[in-house]
This record gives C-alpha cells, sequence and structure tokens, in this order.
C-alpha cells in the first residue's frame, strides 16, 4: 500500500493563495459550542461535585466550524443553516470576527426548535461534562422547500458543496438529493461528511470523509485494521458510488481511496491531542478547498491530516490558519 508524499512548501503556499480565490457552499447542521469555565468544588446541598463558573466562551460549531475553517483559510464561504429563535446575539458576534467575515449567512429560521447547543464544563484542562439542548425531528414542507431553494441558488457561485451531517433533522433525503442533482447540474464536487445512517443515503456523493466509528456504522462490520479499513472502503465505493473516500483513523491517521487506485496510507500528523472535537470538520474544510484550488487528492488529504493534527493540539472547537498550516512544511 502507498504512502502519501508531503507537498513541499511552494506548492503549498500557491495552493493557499489560490484559496483566497475560491467560494465553498457549506449545508450542514449549524451548532453553537458553549465552554464554560471554572473549578470543580464540594456541594453540600447535596453533596455532590459543583463547579464554580468563571467565564463562558461561545464557538461556531458542527457546519458553522466547517464553515469557519474554510473562512480562515481565505475562501469565501455560504453557509445554509437552520436556526431558532435562541442565541441569535451569540452567532451575530462569532459571525462577525476577524476569522468568519468570509462567511456569508443564509439562515433558515424556525422559531418551534432551539439552535442546537453544546455546553461542555471544563475544569482546567478537562471537560468535566456535557449538555446538549437541541431537536431532533426531520424538517420537511415549508422549511425543506426553503433549503432546496438556498441550495440551488448559492450552487451556482461556489467551485464546491459541502454536506456536513451531524444527523440533528436538517439533512434529509430530499436536501442530499437536491444537493447532488445541484453540483452535478453545476459540474462541481460534493463532499460529505457523514453520521450513523444507511449507506445509500450517500449515494451520489462525490468526496465521502467517514471516521472509522461512521464507516463501521455504514458498512455494518468492524473498522480498526488496516485490512478491515481497506474492505470498508471498498464497500463504501459499491453503496455510495463515491469517487474517493478519505476514511480517517485517529492515531492511526488516514487511508485515501481512489476509484482504480491502489489506497493510500496517510500517517497521523498529530504532535499532542488535547482535543478531538471539530477534527472532522476541519479535514473536510481542508480537503475540498485544496482540491477546488488544483491540488490532487493525495495532496489534499496529506494538507488536510497535516491541518487535524494542528485543531487537535487545542482546545475544543478550533481553526487552523495560513500561517500555522504552511509553517508545517
Amino acid at each position: 500500500m502507498d504512502r502519501s508524499p508531503k507537498p513541499a512548501r511552494q506548492r503549498v503556499e500557491a495552493l493557499l493563495t489560490n484559496a483566497r480565490k475560491r467560494q465553498i457552499l457549506v449545508v450542514g447542521d449549524l451548532m453553537l459550542d458553549q465552554y464554560l469555565y471554572g473549578e470543580m468544588e464540594t456541594s453540600n446541598e447535596p453533596p455532590m461535585m459543583r463547579m464554580r463558573i468563571d467565564r463562558e466562551e461561545y464557538r461556531l460549531g458542527g457546519a458553522g466550524n466547517v464553515a469557519h475553517n474554510l473562512a480562515g483559510l481565505g475562501a469565501s464561504t455560504t453557509l445554509i443553516a437552520l436556526v431558532g429563535d435562541n442565541h441569535r446575539r451569540e452567532l451575530d458576534t462569532l459571525l462577525s470576527q476577524k476569522g468568519a467575515v468570509n462567511i456569508k449567512p443564509m439562515f433558515i429560521r424556525d422559531a418551534e426548535r432551539p439552535t442546537t447547543i453544546k455546553t461542555r464544563y471544563v475544569a482546567g484542562s478537562s471537560v468535566e461534562f456535557r449538555g446538549d439542548r437541541e431537536s431532533r425531528s426531520q424538517i420537511n414542507g415549508k422549511l425543506e422547500r426553503d433549503v432546496k431553494s438556498a441550495i440551488t441558488r448559492h450552487a451556482a457561485e461556489a467551485s464546491a458543496v459541502i454536506v456536513s451531517d451531524y444527523q440533528k433533522g436538517f439533512i434529509t433525503r430530499a436536501i442530499f438529493e437536491t444537493a447532488s442533482a445541484i453540483a452535478k447540474a453545476q459540474t462541481i464536487p460534493l463532499f460529505a461528511d457523514p453520521k450513523m445512517r444507511q449507506a445509500s443515503f450517500y449515494r451520489g456523493v462525490d468526496v465521502l470523509t467517514p471516521n472509522q466509528k461512521e464507516a463501521s456504522h455504514l458498512v455494518e462490520q468492524p473498522v480498526q485494521t488496516e485490512e478491515e479499513t481497506r474492505a470498508a472502503g471498498e464497500k463504501l465505493f459499491l453503496q455510495t458510488q463515491a469517487k474517493v473516500i478519505l476514511l480517517t483513523r485517529g492515531r492511526d491517521g488516514m487511508m485515501l481511496f481512489e476509484v482504480d487506485r491502489e489506497p493510500i496510507l496517510i500517517p497521523t500528523a498529530a504532535k499532542e491531542v488535547f482535543d478531538v472535537v471539530g477534527a472532522g470538520d476541519t479535514v473536510i474544510a481542508v480537503l475540498s478547498l485544496m482540491r477546488s484550488c488544483g491540488a490532487t487528492f493525495p495532496e489534499a488529504a496529506t494538507i488536510a491530516n497535516i491541518a487535524a493534527g494542528i485543531v487537535v493540539g487545542k482546545m475544543g472547537t478550533a481553526t487552523v490558519t495560513p500561517q500555522e498550516l504552511l509553517a508545517q512544511f
């Protein structure tokens, strides 16, 4: 099995320069990641542990983190997502920050459900607990029609379409089929980060980026060893008719599958793993952007792997800058 060579620094620099000329459409489950920082102490009413909260912080999560990673690398990004009436101020604040100014939000509002928010309670460098506020009910009717219409309008401007599926009820089969049909009509690639569904749901995708757990669910068999990973990639080709599968394997790196080519092993680039939250968002963002800038898939996957290695060394949902990425070459 082949191993992917590391691109030269000048090559990566040229790709990052081209990134500022690209526009990517992201469709998916937007989340707010809330971090509450403090110290754990004992409460006696009744006896239990409690946290004395010192400060809070919000970050873009889910499809928002995908868009944030793209914007941080200079790409113009249109984000189609569903939001509720809560946390508008926090969303507006995040989208006005320097690293997110390249994001064009096209939000579909639903007063009947909350904006998904994941709250993490952090003591020192450890996440003690996470609480989620969300609705997983599948959208339909006017909401679904509005999303399909937004995809149709904005795909014409895009170099690629990313579906960021966190299975919160936003990515319905009809919405995925619309994204696939429009991408094919515009002759642009459709990338998808999948969740725990039947593999046939993603039929029509060009590039699929599952992690081991997701791949195992999709193919209904273990995906741990190199041999099992290879078997899973080949099965996913048959089930989804994708052109490319990038299967992320945590500390074992990645395995890249292209039709009619030998799979490529990409060793992990992480020097220190602090927090894996959002690493998959970074992978699909960088992979799609580098590919739209002219990188080969082995080049794009290698750069995405290095970008993921940077963000897992940071606390919480994070992005990578061009300077951080270029410093690794």
